[in-house]
């Protein structure tokens, strides 16, 4: 038997651990974070969890490696002060784009990440969105990958009048996507043909599809 719920913040974004501790009326567990001189890092589960069903929450925000470190870090914790369930959550994956091997002698770094999670002792991992399909079948532990889209849909819907309306594809790989929406809001679909040459965030619109 998994016990009670246990939400943890990390430092990545504690307001919104706030907001989804106000949201579930649970208080939050105590914690303490030690960075040191040489840039090491403790963590201390200043609560008894064992047994718990405990929730760490700590999305992929700036610096996104520190923040990586201290999830792992926490997570060992927990297991190691006897947490019953511990469940990762992170609501924008970390490296979920570099999700396939596109040239030569690179990581496939949103794969390492699940298999980091795994190995810190996480149990379940909790997202949103993840940027291709393929990125769920790299975990070998339960991951649930919620959708924002009937959220959204039911939003727009409500605030505005959409006869006159078209949703736009960035690219060619968020067409899939984009379709759900278009399902959802019966709506036409417009593709931005989008190729991107170098590792800059820099792109250029060459057609418009649709």
């Amino acid at each position: 038997m998994i016990g009670a719920i246990k939400l943890i913040s990390g430092t990545a974004h504690p307001e919104l651990a706030e907001a989804i501790s106000k949201c579930l009326g649970a208080d939050l567990c105590r914690t303490t974070v030690v960075r040191f001189s040489n840039e090491n890092m403790l963590v201390q589960i200043d609560e008894n969890v064992r047994e718990a069903d405990v929730f760490v929450i700590q999305p992929s925000c700036p610096p996104v490696s520190d923040g990586i470190v201290e999830l792992l870090i926490t997570i060992d914790a927990l297991k190691h002060a006897s947490a019953g369930r511990i469940t990762a959550v992170l609501p924008y994956f970390p490296y979920v784009r570099s999700d396939k091997k596109d040239r030569p002698r690179i990581s496939i770094t949103a794969r390492l990440m699940a298999d980091l999670l795994q190995t810190a002792g996480a149990d379940r991992v909790l997202t949103m969105h993840l940027h291709s399909p393929q990125v769920q079948g790299f975990f070998r532990i339960p991951t649930d990958q919620l959708e924002a889209a009937p959220i959204l849909c039911d939003y727009l819907r409500e605030s505005r009048d959409l006869s006159n309306y078209v949703l736009v594809a960035g690219d060619v790989g968020e067409a899939k996507d984009v379709e759900h929406y278009a399902a959802r809001l019966n709506l036409p679909i417009a593709i931005v043909d989008k190729p991107r040459s170098g590792d800059d965030e820099r792109t250029r619109a060459v057609n418009l599809i649709g």
